[in-house]
């Protein structure tokens, strides 16, 4: 029997940015944020169907709704992280410290690095969710994207 380590799983704690957290409605973010500067919208499928995705772009986060929820939440200015203060500007190890996670950097800059992709439990119960981080020289984080894939 070979043994398999456990996911290394982002805290649902740290999963959201700012004050949009995965899984918010639509009517939530604007109560929050308000009119976005800009607002685009695409078309993709998965194995629902056929959906729309809204990209809500504000200042300094952008926010992608599908089925009326956040699926996607991003950031690439220092003025806005999670809860535990992970966001753009910080080196790598600093975000380690904050998550409780290993991290590895990529061997090139602006390369995005997958820092976990989990089922989640609790609020996110049965959704998979994960970060993205994308890594700039020094390793200095970039942005911070956090998504999910809701059943």
């Amino acid at each position: 029997q070979v043994d398999v380590p456990p996911p290394i799983c982002v805290p649902t704690a740290q999963m959201s940015l700012g004050s949009i957290h995965l899984g918010d409605t639509r009517d939530q973010v604007l109560a929050r944020l308000g009119q976005p500067a800009t607002r685009t919208t695409g078309v993709g499928e998965d194995d629902g169907g056929q959906y729309t995705a809204e990209t809500l772009t504000y200042g300094d986060l952008s926010v992608v709704i599908v089925r009326g929820v956040v699926d996607v939440v991003s950031s690439a200015t220092p003025e806005v992280g999670t809860p535990g203060g992970l966001r753009p500007g910080i080196v790598l190890s600093v975000a380690e410290h904050i998550l409780g996670i290993p991290l590895i950097a990529p061997d090139t800059a602006s390369t995005p690095i997958s820092v976990g992709q989990c089922m989640g439990g609790g609020e996110m119960e049965g959704d998979e969710y994960g970060m993205t981080l994308t890594i700039g020289a020094a390793s200095i984080i970039r942005s911070v994207e956090l998504w999910t894939n809701r059943p």
